[in-house]
């Protein structure tokens, strides 16, 4: 998304992937899923390629995140905490710390900023 938006031309699988180092068949993959989203528009044909479907300033990382992954879920005690022997955890809620953080970076971080 990155390499397409920083683009003043439409560009083509190879160039991206290329241009990121993936294999051509993992680009094609991930550029038509966000075609299919709409973040990206196709261009059929021998000179085809991509461009961008929306505006890089109103999609936030998390968009794509999503798009990509899915919802981003609260991750749950790994140690089950139900069995936990301890009486508070060794963690000290730092999985929730990065969660949140980790939210609000990709919500907050625009693509045109990237």
């Amino acid at each position: 998304m990155v390499v397409i938006a920083r683009s003043n031309v439409q560009l083509n699988v190879q160039q991206v992937a290329a241009a990121t180092g993936y294999s051509k068949n993992h680009t094609a993959k991930v550029l038509q899923h966000l075609a299919k989203n709409r973040f990206l528009r196709s261009v059929r044909g021998p000179r085809g390629g991509f461009v961008m479907g929306k505006n890089a300033e109103d999609i936030s990382l998390m968009d794509i995140y999503k798009s990509m992954e899915g919802e981003l879920e609260e991750s749950p005690c790994k140690m089950d905490c139900r069995h936990c022997p301890f009486d508070r955890c060794i963690f000290g809620g730092l999985d929730r710390k990065f969660n949140e953080e980790f939210r609000q970076y990709m919500n907050d971080k625009k693509l045109a900023t990237v």
